[in-house]
């Protein structure tokens, strides 16, 4: 029978041999006593050639020190050790090996049995794993938008990047431990059932969803967020959808701003092309009644109706400039102004139209900017602000104006719906009345659109500002609360130009090519010029005109002409008239008053244009001008 020692040793001999692993038998001072095959395989040496050798000299120079330390551990302490480490093997390959030691007494002499396992492609494996979820996570992190897993049957979410907290305010565990009710309850009533709607569509079918609605941040903010599903798939018999949404807040806001502009300008637009044809009759109608009054008594019965006349005809003259001004289609006299001594030309006229009952006060900016404007259309903004202001006040108030420099950065100007970022003299216009509504503010530009009782209002006053602004190259800004008041800001170009001065010298009386292919507005214009004594050539074309101009024989110093004809524009005449008379002068009519209409940019200056309807002593004025300058 064997001796069960010997069948120990020989069991023990086999798995030593034939081990799945690495097994070194070390004395207690780490020099190698014995190695199975593997072992040999692995670090590239026979048993014969690592017999002797410390164990020291298979560490990594960086890890000698610490690996000694654990050595010795593990030699005077109890029971076994486990650990990875790094070794190196003569030929200067670096592996990763998983270590189980134990130290053992055989025969009364101690031994430090180790197995080791090369764990160094599992290593590699979970580092490369770890590096890559990191770059996905840092990926996830850094897109603008926020990925999202929900479950389809009980509507939370399930898992949320943390980018959460930068557009709702609530961290990604706030997200997910608030269930469908966290998120669902900050959609806005308006959007509320058309989401639900999408939900249960979801819940019965694999088709994925866009939409947009607005979202109330922790902080109380109301965002507009895009939502994009992306797929929808099972696990463990649960349906799940992912998906990524992101904030487009600043998207929204640019893109009302262009449809209310868009909005604003088509109606100006058909405002200008209107007060054009209203423009021509109403010249006529005045000029006509102009006359009709000179040449009745006082005390004739049908001197005053005429009067009657007048007073309607300037009335709807006022109405069609009040148009032409929102549409930006007026001719502006624009000079050099410093906007406080516009202010204070005017503030004792504010004072009265607003009563006694409102307390008006002025904050003049130091050492303002110069602004290019035309004074009397300010003076214009000015009023119709103060007008507008005294009806949300019935029962008393304060106005207040306040002027000062500025200097607006992209950022700013986005936000405020500015036109761009630059130098301003800034107008604030606040009074503390009655206040609107976000849908009245959206509103409060458009022309006839008024909240006022009728009778009160042609809701013309903040177009009519509106135009004012936008043809001066500024941009106004508008904050109102319902029951707190309201604050205009009005940013009109700062300048450092010097203004040019005119002067008129003494009245002379000249020959004047009266071009105007609407007959009455010709004849009266006509009559308004010979009054004046001036000599005139009239012309209902410019065929007629051009045969008039080659006439050497006539003398002409000026023309008056439409700008708009059947056959040509005035520009046009002008420039050809002008190839054998050389010293002609030239004043514009019309009732568009739009540069952009006539297109050969002859036209470039106040001065030389008049704006149809207009009463004779404004024709006699201009032209005077004209010719004097």
């Amino acid at each position: 029978m064997d001796d069960p020692q010997d069948l120990a040793a020989r069991r023990f001999g086999i798995f030593f041999e034939y081990a799945n692993d690495t097994v070194v038998v070390l004395d207690t001072s780490g020099t190698i006593v014995e190695v199975n095959t593997l072992w040999e395989q692995v670090f590239g040496l026979t048993a014969a050639e690592a017999v002797g050798r410390n164990i020291s000299e298979f560490a990594t120079p960086s890890d000698v020190t610490q690996q000694a330390n654990d050595f010795t551990n593990l030699v005077n302490g109890e029971g076994a050790a486990r650990k990875a480490v790094q070794v190196q093997t003569p030929s200067g390959k670096k592996l990763y090996m998983d270590f189980s030691a134990k130290r053992v007494n055989v025969h009364g002499q101690d031994f430090i049995f180790a197995i080791g396992r090369d764990v160094t492609a599992h290593l590699q494996a979970v580092n490369a794993l770890a590096e890559a979820e990191e770059k996905y996570r840092n990926f996830i992190e850094r897109i603008p938008g926020v990925i999202w897993s929900g479950s389809i049957r009980t509507g939370s979410i399930t898992f949320v990047t943390a980018s959460v907290e930068r557009i709702w305010g609530f961290t990604a565990e706030e997200v997910v431990k608030g269930g469908r009710m966290l998120w669902f309850s900050r959609i806005h009533p308006d959007d509320r059932n058309r989401v639900a709607q999408i939900q249960a569509a979801i819940a019965h079918s694999n088709a994925s969803f866009d939409l947009e609605c607005q979202f109330q941040r922790k902080d109380g903010q109301w965002i507009w967020i895009r939502n994009r599903s992306i797929a929808n798939y099972e696990r463990n018999g649960e349906r799940f959808i992912d998906g990524m949404f992101s904030e487009i807040t600043e998207e929204r806001r640019m893109e009302e701003r262009l449809r209310q502009a868009q909005k604003l300008e088509a109606v100006g637009r058909l405002t200008g092309g209107i007060a054009h044809d209203f423009n021509n009759i109403m010249a006529a109608i005045l000029a006509n009644t102009h006359f009709l009054i000179e040449g009745l008594p006082e005390g004739n019965e049908l001197r005053t109706d005429a009067l009657e006349i007048k007073k309607a005809a300037e009335r709807a003259a006022n109405l069609t400039r009040q148009l032409t001004a929102f549409s930006r289609k007026q001719v502006l006299t624009s000079k050099e102004l410093d906007l406080n001594r516009v202010v204070s030309s005017v503030d004792q006229m504010v004072r009265t139209v607003v009563g006694d009952h409102i307390t008006v006060s002025f904050s003049p900016g130091a050492a303002l900017g110069m602004i290019r404007a035309d004074a009397s259309q300010i003076e214009q903004m000015i009023m119709n602000m103060a007008l507008n202001s005294r009806d949300a006040m019935p029962s008393g108030g304060k106005f207040s104006i306040e002027t000062a420099n500025v200097d607006i950065d992209e950022n700013y100007a986005s936000s405020h719906n500015l036109t761009k970022p630059g130098r301003y003299v800034m107008l604030t216009i606040t009074d503390t009345g009655c206040g609107m509504d976000a849908t009245v503010q959206r509103r409060i530009f458009e022309p006839f659109f008024t909240t006022k009782d009728v009778g009160k209002g042609n809701g013309l006053g903040l177009s009519t500002c509106y135009g004012i602004v936008q043809q001066s190259g500024g941009s106004i800004w508008v904050k109102s609360e319902v029951g707190v008041g309201t604050v205009f800001k009005i940013y009109l170009p700062r300048t450092d130009a010097v203004s040019d001065v005119i002067d008129s010298g003494a009245e002379k009386k000249k020959s004047i090519l009266l071009v105007e292919d609407h007959d009455q507005v010709r004849k009266a214009a006509r009559k308004v010029l010979e009054s004046r004594g001036y000599q005139v050539h009239s012309a209902a074309s410019m065929e007629e005109a051009l045969a008039i101009c080659a006439n050497a024989d006539i003398e002409i110093d000026m023309i008056l002409s439409d700008v708009v004809m059947p056959e040509g524009s005035g520009p046009d005449l002008f420039q050809q008239a002008r190839v054998s008379r050389p010293a002609l002068r030239v004043l514009f009519m019309s009732g568009y008053a739009d540069y952009a209409r006539f297109g050969t940019g002859l036209v470039d200056s106040a001065t030389n244009f008049i704006q149809k309807p207009f009463v004779p002593s404004d024709l006699a004025k201009k032209v005077r001008e004209v010719l004097e300058a």
